[in-house]
């Protein structure tokens, strides 16, 4: 009997090129994603596979076509995209396994103030190489951030079916899931590094004081009234009050760069040195350049 299950198992899973997959991991309404072995590499790797039974063709295609953007995107602060390709079923994206765990599992932990800092300037690095490629989340959350081995953070996240559906006109429609045309009429969200960066305002402030109401929700609850008086840090973190409101918007230069993040840091970084350690993640360009200062 559990032989038999078992088999039922692996015959559901996808034929993909030169790769055995070892497991489920998730599913949403159009993307199910699965733990693999690379052959000829032995190399672990995570991989995205889009059911073109189940989608439209067009849908398909854009979504490939995010995805080849950035697998020629060498950032090491972004998920490695080894293969974008096409199968019978419809397609797929092999990424980097990564094994470190998640940003937000780290803040339940408690960050200290320095390694807290690290981790803002690594998700703004890289923030501005996704943008550069016009790609804008739109939804970031902690969770999308998830660590290497040797400690280094990494975007793993692009919420890119949400974007490619809002770009086509498409939703979810009816309990099986499948994609159709919206039947009214939304305004398009306003794309832009902003909203990106607001979120970043959001985990800052959970990294430091441990508090993650900013994160746990939506978000949309919070007016800016509200947003300014909830964001208070306490005085011993005061001098990093200016950084955190620029990135939540709420100060006369919104932060909309790493370059600007760069700047804030700089001018506390006697008070606020970063945290390297471990040893393998003192080489992020934003611990080389305030050690030169």
């Amino acid at each position: 009997m559990v032989s038999g299950k078992r088999s039922a198992e692996s015959e559901a899973f996808p034929e993909l090129p030169q790769r055995r997959v070892t497991r489920k991991i998730g599913s949403g309404a159009s993307v199910t994603t699965y733990a693999a072995v690379h052959l000829p590499t032995d190399r672990e790797e995570f991989v995205k596979v889009a059911r073109l039974r189940e989608l439209p063709p067009r849908f398909v295609d854009a979504y490939l076509e995010e995805y080849r953007k950035l697998s020629e995107l060498q950032q090491r602060n972004v998920v490695s995209v080894y293969e974008v390709g096409r199968i019978p079923e419809g397609a797929f994206v092999a990424f980097e396994s990564l094994a470190g765990g998640p940003l937000s599992e780290a803040i339940r932990r408690k960050l200290q103030v320095g390694l807290a800092l690290n981790c803002l300037a690594q998700m703004c690095l890289a923030l501005d190489a996704i943008h550069e490629l016009e790609i804008f989340h739109g939804a970031l959350r902690a969770e999308h951030f998830l660590f290497r081995q040797d400690r280094v953070l990494v975007l793993a996240d692009f919420n890119t079916t949400e974007r490619v559906n809002d770009s086509l006109g498409l939703a979810y429609s009816g309990t099986n899931g499948v994609l159709r045309r919206r039947t009214t009429r939304t305004a398009p969200r306003r794309a832009g590094p902003q909203l990106d960066f607001h979120a970043l305002g959001r985990i800052l402030y959970a990294m430091l004081t441990g508090d993650t109401s900013l994160i746990t929700g939506s978000g949309e609850e919070w007016r800016a009234d509200n947003l300014f008086n909830a964001t208070r840090l306490p005085l011993p973190l005061s001098p990093l009050q200016p950084c955190l409101d620029g990135l939540l918007g709420m100060a006369a230069h919104s932060i909309e760069r790493a370059e600007d993040v760069l700047v804030e840091l700089l001018a506390v970084k006697d008070s606020f040195p970063f945290d390297t350690r471990p040893a393998e993640s003192r080489d992020t360009p934003f611990a080389r350049e305030l050690g030169k200062r």
